[in-house]
């Protein structure tokens, strides 16, 4: 899971469940979600050098494709 990467700062655990959280609630939410709203938070979450290029952001990244 992607929270488990950053488990040695709880400042950036709880700011990626923020935005992971957030992903989650725009997709299931809205009928039309906004997607420029997405974006702009997986790459926030991108910007961790933690989570970059990991198997766990990218498998992410895919689900919400799909969605």
């Amino acid at each position: 899971m992607i929270l488990r990467l950053c488990q040695d700062d709880e400042a950036e655990r709880v700011k990626n469940l923020k935005l992971i959280h957030f992903i989650q609630e725009e997709l299931l939410q809205n009928v039309e979600p906004r997607t420029f709203l997405i974006e702009s938070a997986l790459l926030s979450l991108n910007t961790n050098p933690k989570l970059k290029n990991t198997l766990e952001l990218s498998e992410f990244e895919k689900i919400i494709a799909n969605n």
